[in-house]
């Protein structure tokens, strides 16, 4: 192939780049979506029934601001304010105005002569001239209705919330959602200026999505740049030559711009984690590039001409840089059995980056290669084979404690496979112990402000999302039945005594309270019929031809008395029924709203859930879940995903390495150093608290992929050494010398280039940024030391 390049080289300068044109330019279709739908298959029968519940009971995803005043919430100003940004919200377009929820839109009840009034805390032309004494009646309305306070309102009063649903189509769309956030934003910093003694938190998972589309921007435009000056001053400390530090980086950018014109002609959105595809592609594309140079380089300095140079160079490392992508690619591969097309389409674009990497590795870098002019510093190399590295008597600095380090392992071979068995159990533990979280607020860093506003209302105001318990039955009017009910009452009661929960609603509420307003306020009746309610009522009756007053009794089935009620309500103009509760009566909601959004608290409360629907509801019932239950599903894939990508990632790279080197055994053993160090990755994780989430669990495929072409690397070397030398060992230690250099230097190069993901806005990249960097000199370690240690001990085959 090193012919075709040698003789065409002007045509290659001048077609791969022509050829990038093109798919360069569809990168200008490219979109983005944040939504949960990209996590999770848009086909799962959990993301789908989600969607069903929607469309039945009303938007599940919402707006939330949360109001603030020191002098409490029930001043003619806040009240004011809440009014005003509750009309705002019902005349917003992509907002339903009967999912908007405030004390200044929600009705209360009241019982008169038997009869049902449903009617506005206050009226609507009495916030033109809001008094004193009309926000105290309206205090005094909401203190005596427990729908209201603590849910509504705080029970300290200081504080309120305004809700407002969002359908799942407007969510989806970018524009619409950052549309949305930002007429929102104005509206809020118009109130903020209007009344600057009261706060307003803005949050909500609706918002979430559009706030994670626009960091997603800033990531691109901020980190893009900076992984390549970062990588290229690394390559040009590493190589030492201007020429040498920009062929690799125009490699990358080749494939970068060929990964994200695939992506635009495909029509295929960047999600939350794909935005770390160009810096992943920086610090990975580079790597072969270094690799050709480093070699190249070290050939012309010697006093070989260019072409021979070249020809030496891509001799000796065509087959390893081909070897080294295939097994990248095949890391990044591994992902597709990921939950949703968000990490599966990052593998999936990440391999085909790569193979382009590769490609214009072998073939473009050569060409440029050709016109390389340089002082040459010394003799031509001798033309016998052996390794192309310098070994000179008198060794200092790094290659003398390279060559200390080889002899070292070798005689402590023993102590070092101990050592690693322990680190092996270590490792295990920690997996067994990390946390699984799949909360997109906890992808943002701490001191982010739309965190920070979610945390104040998930501590004052009761959270941003809810649990959504479904109630299920076959027959018509389940949900009027006052067993059926009492069981769901008995359910949000077991739910509100867990620490995640602040309160549930349900029809439940609704007719108690319908009960309790009837019977004049009685205390008594503030409960839900029983299976037989007994009436006592005076009627007027004539009575030896004078009419009188007499008390009578009647019993009456607690399925009609709720009927009953229920018909009332609606007769009266009632509405908030149908958040709870189908036409039919059939399917019923319960909604439990949740203190944090955090999966894994989530997940256990649900465990405790399912062991008392299990014991206090019949048969006949089905009891689902729906919203934010979708994240607890999205966990489980995460967990199932992570123990499939890696078995398949070991597996075939296992395969892949003994094929090639034609045994099992070593192919096996080179495997090895790598897979433990990446399992690494999961102590580290344990020790800093940090989750197995959807932008971490990428970390080890990407650290196995890449970090066995270290161990390809360390076993082509000393398969070369062991040509010319009758000594195992000796062979083992001087290859650990020889390859020391160019590894460690690969590992910076690609670890430091990760490491910019620490400038992202979100945590959950930071983080992927920083244990990727480690995971890079873990695993080059693993190859410089436990992979020489394991070949010492076992002694396999060596075909020379």
């Amino acid at each position: 192939m090193i012919h075709t390049i040698v003789r065409n080289r002007l045509l290659i300068l001048l077609l791969l780049p022509l050829l990038a044109i093109p798919m360069g330019y569809n990168i200008r279709y490219l979109s983005r979506d944040a939504g949960v739908s990209s996590l999770i298959s848009e086909n799962h029968p959990d993301y789908l029934y989600s969607n069903f519940i929607e469309e039945t009971f009303g938007a599940t995803d919402q707006v939330v601001i949360g109001v603030y005043s020191e002098k409490g919430i029930f001043s003619v100003d806040a009240i004011r304010l809440i009014n005003e940004l509750t009309l705002f919200f019902e005349n917003q377009e992509g907002i339903d105005e009967e999912d908007v929820f405030s004390i200044t839109s929600v009705n209360d009840m009241r019982g008169k002569d038997g009869d049902l009034i449903i009617e506005p805390l206050i009226e609507e032309d009495e916030y033109d001239n809001l008094t004193p004494d009309t926000v105290r009646m309206m205090r005094n309305k909401v203190r005596a209705n427990p729908l209201f306070i603590g849910k509504l309102v705080s029970q300290d009063e200081k504080s309120a919330v305004v809700l407002a649903g969002v359908p799942s189509e407007i969510g989806l769309e970018e524009a619409s959602i950052t549309a949305l956030k930002d007429d929102i934003l104005k509206k809020l910093n118009n109130l903020h200026k209007k009344y600057p003694d009261i706060r307003l938190d803005f949050s909500g998972p609706a918002i979430l999505k559009a706030y994670i589309s626009e960091y997603m921007l800033k990531d691109l435009y901020r980190l893009f740049p900076l992984a390549i000056v970062v990588v290229a001053i690394i390559i040009l400390f590493i190589l030492r030559s201007v020429f040498g530090m920009l062929v690799p980086i125009l490699v990358t950018l080749f494939a970068i711009i060929w990964t994200f014109g695939l992506k635009g002609f495909l029509d295929s959105p960047i999600t939350i984690v794909e935005t770390s595809i160009p810096v992943v592609l920086i610090a990975i594309g580079c790597a072969d590039g270094i690799h050709i140079i480093n070699e190249f380089l070290f050939f012309y300095r010697q006093g070989n001409q260019v072409n021979c140079s070249v020809y030496r160079t891509m001799d000796l490392l065509t087959l390893p840089v081909i070897l080294t992508s295939l097994t990248t690619g095949l890391g990044f591969i591994s992902l597709i059995s990921a939950p949703g097309i968000s990490i599966r389409n990052m593998g999936i674009f990440l391999s085909f980056g790569v193979f382009v990497a590769m490609i214009y590795s072998l073939v473009f870098i050569p060409a440029m290669l050709l016109f390389y002019r340089a002082k040459q510093i010394e003799k031509p190399l001798s033309t016998e084979k052996s390794s192309p590295q310098k070994n000179p008597k008198n060794l200092v600095g790094f290659e003398a404690f390279a060559e200390k380090m080889g002899f070292w392992v070798i005689r402590n071979k023993k102590l070092i496979t101990i050592g690693i068995i322990c680190t092996l159990f270590l490792s295990v533990f920690s997996i067994l112990n990390i946390q699984v979280e799949s909360d997109e607020v906890r992808y943002l860093k701490k001191d982010n402000e739309f965190r920070l506003a979610t945390e104040n209302i998930e501590r004052d105001l009761g959270g941003i999302t809810s649990l959504d318990i479904i109630i299920e039955g076959k027959e018509k009017d389940l949900l009027k039945q006052p067993g059926i009910l009492k069981a769901i009452e008995g359910l949000q009661r077991f739910c509100e005594q867990n620490k995640l929960v602040s309160y549930s609603l349900s029809i439940v509420d609704l007719i108690k309270r319908i009960n309790f307003v009837l019977h004049d306020n009685d205390k008594s009746y503030y409960r839900l019929p029983n299976q037989t309610e007994t009436l006592h009522y005076t009627d007027r009756v004539k009575i030896s031809g004078k009419e009188t007053m007499v008390e009578k009794t009647e019993t009456i089935s607690g399925f009609a008395q709720n009927a009953q009620f229920l018909l009332l309500y609606d007769m009266s103009g009632g509405e908030a029924i149908d958040q709870y509760v189908d036409g039919e009566y059939k399917t019923g909601r319960i909604t439990v709203r949740l203190k944090d959004m955090s999966s894994q608290m989530l997940k256990m409360a649900l465990k405790e859930i399912r062991l008392y629907v299990a014991s206090h509801f019949p048969d006949t019932v089905n009891v689902r879940y729906a919203n934010h239950y979708i994240r607890v599903v999205m966990m489980d894939l995460i967990i199932d995903s992570q123990i499939f990508s890696l078995l398949t990632v070991l597996t075939t790279i296992t395969i892949l390495m003994s094929i090639i080197f034609r045994s099992p055994v070593i192919g096996l053993i080179m495997a090895m150093p790598v897979f433990i160090a990446v399992l690494l990755n999961f102590t580290l994780m344990w020790l800093f608290n940090i989750t197995l989430n959807i932008g971490t669990s990428i970390i080890a495929s990407i650290g196995m992929g890449v970090g066995i072409d270290y161990t390809i690397h360390y076993f082509s070397r000393f398969k070369l050494l062991y040509k010319d030398s009758s000594s195992y060992d000796l062979a083992l230690s001087k290859a650990i010398k020889e390859t020391s250099r160019p590894i460690l230097s690969n590992a910076s190069a690609v670890g430091i280039g990760f490491a910019v993901l620490l400038f992202s806005e979100y945590g959950v990249m930071a983080n992927i940024g920083w244990i990727t960097a480690v995971t890079m000199y873990t695993t080059a370690f693993g190859s410089l030391i436990l992979l020489p240690a394991l070949l010492a001990i076992i002694r396999p085959k060596i075909t020379k």
